[in-house]
């Protein structure tokens, strides 16, 4: 395979031109690397885990920098509904929606973290 090409198909879009994005990264639950589709755009983790149940114990919610990207990208393109943020974990991104007037939904699957919906 040519450089770090793989033949990886995205989730989103299901096209195979996926490219790694980054180094391994190393978190308290194991390691992986993000892989970016060149069709869609999105990003995603190999492999794919669960983090452990105490995983929010010491993960807080926060305002981190993508947020805002996300958030520009929005309002240029006058997006102001149908967000979903799948592993929303507190909800700090759909809250941070919320208070700019953009209707989501947050999912998460850790029972520490509920489904949270901004109006």
């Amino acid at each position: 395979m040519e450089g770090d090409m793989k033949l990886l198909l995205c989730p989103i879009c299901a096209d195979s031109c996926v490219v790694r994005s980054s180094e391994r990264v190393n978190t308290p639950f194991g390691e992986y690397h993000m892989w970016r589709c060149k069709t869609c755009g999105s990003e995603f983790a190999i492999p794919r885990r669960s983090p452990p149940p105490d995983y929010y114990d010491y993960e807080k919610p926060e305002i981190r920098w993508e947020f805002y990207e996300v958030l520009r990208y929005l309002q240029r393109h006058g997006i102001k509904r149908g967000i979903l943020d799948l592993g929303c974990g507190e909800g700090a991104f759909v809250g941070l929606l919320h208070d700019e007037g953009i209707e989501a939904i947050g999912i998460d699957f850790n029972e520490k973290t509920s489904i949270r919906q901004s109006v």
